[in-house]
């Protein structure tokens, strides 16, 4: 479980990248956007994803921050995923 949570945060792991951690998580979001559009393309089948990512992020950021040992680290991304997803809706 404490694997899934910060595979979930660090945007699959996007988070790791050495320079610009957040850019790379943003990159993800793009990736996951086009996916959505192009596997889904409903309004509400999208609304729905941004909801679970929100969630996910919420439910994982408490534990990774405890994981890393410090408030906002840099590996945690799911919320630069989330509002790229957002901002396109």
């Amino acid at each position: 479980m404490k694997n899934l949570a910060v595979f979930l945060a660090t945007g699959f792991y996007s988070g790791y990248f050495p320079i610009f951690p957040g850019t790379a998580g943003t990159l993800v979001g793009i990736v996951i956007y086009f996916l959505l559009m192009k596997l889904f393309n409903n309004l509400y089948i999208y609304i729905g994803i941004c909801f679970l990512f929100f969630i996910t992020g919420y439910m994982t950021v408490s534990y990774c921050e405890d994981f890393f040992g410090r408030k906002d680290p840099s590996q945690i991304v799911i919320d630069e995923i989330t509002g790229y997803l957002i901002t396109m809706f």
